[in-house]
């Protein structure tokens, strides 16, 4: 940061790039899971980067970017009347993936990635999600879908003015099938009327 002029700035970091830049190297593998029904889905998937090279560090010398974690929008059910001997775990796991993911949520065919949002079930068939971090929102989301657990599809729903955007929030759902939230966090962007909560 400077200040210049009295504002303060971000000053930009020139750094030469690494005699072991190579990007041709770093291209995504294609990852590919099966959903209950029956079908698959595939993605791009950049995890083979940190698989062959353990040390981000390595990785940001030959790709240019740093891979820092992984966030998901996968969607996983676990079955509590499995069959299960006393304390044990379920015999057959008892979990059923339901949606594998999609990278950067297609994009805008399902939620992008994310952590820090709210969920919460509407009825036997239908989960709600709002909000949240995500690299796909560019910080904080303000965006709602619904998961229907039967076609295992996701929804956006369009609103036009709801609480902003937020993250570490509560949420629930009424018998009505209303969805309530209370509270959450967000950093300060300065007066702009999309970047307040309401």
């Amino acid at each position: 940061v400077i200040e210049e002029l009295g504002v303060l700035e971000f000053a930009t970091h020139e750094v030469p790039l690494s005699s072991r830049y190579s990007p041709e190297s770093c291209n995504p593998i294609t990852e590919c899971k099966p959903l209950s029904n029956g079908e698959k889905m595939c993605t791009y998937s950049w995890h083979n980067l940190l698989k062959d090279n353990p040390n981000p560090e390595d990785v940001e010398e030959v790709c240019g970017f740093v891979p820092v974690g992984t966030y998901y929008n996968d969607v996983f059910m676990y079955g509590v009347d499995c069959l299960r001997y006393a304390d044990m775990a379920c015999v057959d796991d008892g979990w059923k993936i339901l949606h594998p993911g999609i990278t950067f949520g297609g994009p805008g065919l399902i939620p992008s990635e994310r952590y820090g949002h709210g969920a919460a079930m509407l009825n036997e068939t239908t989960m709600a999600i709002f909000g949240g971090y995500s690299q796909g929102c560019e910080d904080y989301c303000d965006d709602l879908w619904m998961f229907d657990l039967v076609k295992l599809k996701w929804s956006k729903q369009e609103t036009v003015e709801g609480p902003g955007e937020r993250w570490k929030f509560s949420m629930i759902a009424g018998s009505s099938s209303d969805i309530y939230i209370f509270g959450g966090h967000r950093l300060w962007h300065g007066f702009s009327r999309d970047k307040q909560c309401r």
